[in-house]
C-alpha cells in the first residue's frame, strides 16, 4: 500500500449502511459502490452519493439499500474559502455546500424524483449562530479527518476521485 493511503483507524468501523444510526462518511469496499455521506433528515437516515454518475443524488436508507464499507462517524467538513459566494444570488446546483443560520446543507436531488429538482439536504449540526439574512455557498469543499495538527482530506468536490483500489502495489 502506498504511504499516502495510510491513515489512523480512529473511530472507523466496518458497516452496512442499513445499520448506521448516526451521520458520517462511507468509503465503499466494492468497486461498483459509491462513496456516501450519511445524514439524518427528520426521522430518517439518508445517504448522499458523492461519486459516480449519480453524484449528489440522495435516498432514504431502507432495507433495500445494501451498501457496505468503512464508516467514519461525523468527519470534518473542509471548505475552500476562495470558492465562497452569496448563496442567495445563485442557482442551487447539485453539489454546492450551503452555510446558513444554524445549518449546513449539501444541494442534492432525491433519487426517483421525476423532476430531480435540487434541494438543500441538511448535514449534522456543525455550526451555531449566523445571521438570518446571510447564506454562503461553497463550490469547493471536502470531507476530512483530524490528523495531528492538521487534516487529512478523504474526499474533495470537483477533484477526480482516486480509487481506493489503486493503492495496492
Amino acid at each position: 500500500m502506498k504511504n499516502d493511503a495510510l491513515m489512523p483507524l480512529g473511530d472507523a468501523t466496518a458497516r452496512d449502511i442499513r445499520d448506521i444510526k448516526q451521520p458520517g462518511f462511507v468509503v465503499p469496499v466494492r468497486q461498483r459502490d459509491e462513496t456516501l455521506l450519511i445524514t439524518k433528515w427528520g426521522d430518517e437516515m439518508c445517504a448522499i452519493m458523492l461519486t459516480g454518475e449519480h453524484s449528489f443524488i440522495f435516498f432514504p436508507i431502507s432495507l433495500r439499500s445494501p451498501h457496505t464499507g468503512l464508516f467514519i462517524p461525523a468527519p470534518e467538513i473542509l471548505i475552500d474559502l476562495s470558492s465562497a459566494t452569496d448563496a442567495r444570488n445563485i442557482d442551487q446546483e447539485r453539489g454546492l455546500l450551503i452555510l446558513a443560520q444554524n445549518s449546513l446543507s449539501v444541494v442534492a436531488s432525491k433519487a426517483g424524483d421525476q423532476f430531480g429538482d435540487p434541494q438543500p439536504v441538511p448535514l449534522w449540526r456543525v455550526v451555531d449562530g449566523g445571521s438570518e439574512a446571510a447564506s454562503v455557498a461553497f463550490a469547493k469543499w471536502g470531507i476530512g479527518i483530524r490528523q495531528g495538527d492538521g487534516f487529512r482530506t478523504l474526499w474533495e468536490r470537483g477533484k477526480p476521485t482516486r480509487s481506493f483500489y489503486e493503492n495496492v502495489e
